[in-house]
């Protein structure tokens, strides 16, 4: 694996662990169903990402159906696009060490609650966009330059955008 797409990969955990909560994309037979979830864990080894959820839930039943997910993220200054595959677990040992006092809102039974599943999302490709910072000064100014110039904006990649696999 070349420095560059370390380098991309280095950002990309680094911009995921920014976040609490994502959009988990899955496909149904008819058409693509978003919907947030908090973000339980983030592995920065694996890139895997784990959100909790009931089993009896239409997202368990997608998943299911057609394990290739989509997360999303988005604040005001960035943006992260994950694709891979999501599988449904029940290592009731891992729920164990997960459980957050939050979740009893939804799993009032606590962890040994029968149908808590972890949905466990393994990414194989990731996409950034990040304007915030220095690298935020750094596009305006281009963005400034493209506009003056009439030209369109061509934003250097690796500083503002990247794409990697995962």
């Amino acid at each position: 694996m070349s420095e560059q797409n370390d380098n991309k990969k280095d950002n990309l955990h680094e911009l995921i662990a920014g976040f609490d909560t994502a959009m988990l994309v899955t496909l149904d037979p008819v058409a693509p169903a978003g919907r947030p979830m908090a973000i339980a864990e983030h592995n920065e080894e694996s890139g895997m990402l784990v959100f909790s959820t009931s089993l009896d839930t239409e997202k368990v039943d997608e998943i299911k159906n057609n394990s290739t997910t989509v997360v999303v993220m988005q604040s005001a200054t960035t943006f992260v696009s994950l694709t891979g595959e999501c599988v449904v677990s029940n290592d009731r040992e891992k729920i164990r060490s997960l459980f957050d006092k939050s979740w009893e809102l939804w799993y009032p039974e606590g962890p040994e609650q029968s149908d808590i599943r972890l949905l466990e999302f393994t990414p194989v490709l990731g996409e950034y966009w990040d304007i915030s910072g220095t690298k935020g000064i750094r596009f305006a100014w281009q963005a400034g330059k493209a506009l003056l110039k009439g030209e369109g904006l061509k934003p250097k990649e690796g500083l503002h955008h990247a794409e990697t696999a995962l």
